[in-house]
């Protein structure tokens, strides 16, 4: 897998998933004060970078999981390269209710 190397490609990854940095920052475990600090800068530390890859990319997959959860007629056409809405435990991810999608962060919109 691909690490992006800077943070303003992750911020732009997360922004359309509807995921603020602060939000992604305490799913990462970072301080979010590092991510503000580092925006826009190529010197970032790859543990840094690492993390919230690794968190982004979870939440993508839990945003691609609900999506598909709410209209099974498209998983078909996704075909394998869509992801199961479970981690490498087996264990089914908790999907929000439909009420609240993922892109408010649990706000009423």
């Amino acid at each position: 897998m691909q690490i992006e190397t800077r943070i303003d490609a992750i911020e732009a990854r997360a922004q359309r998933i509807g995921l603020s940095m602060t939000a992604l920052a305490k799913k990462a475990n970072v301080a979010a004060s590092t991510i503000f600090r580092n925006r826009g800068s190529a010197d970032n530390k790859l543990s840094t970078l690492e993390k919230l890859n690794a968190a982004l990319v979870a939440e993508e997959r839990r945003v691609l999981a609900h999506l598909l959860c709410l209209h099974p007629q498209n998983e078909a056409a996704a075909g394998a390269r869509s992801p199961r809405p479970y981690g490498d435990d087996g264990a089914v991810a908790a999907l929000p209710a439909v009420a609240a999608p993922p892109y408010t962060n649990g706000r009423a919109a």
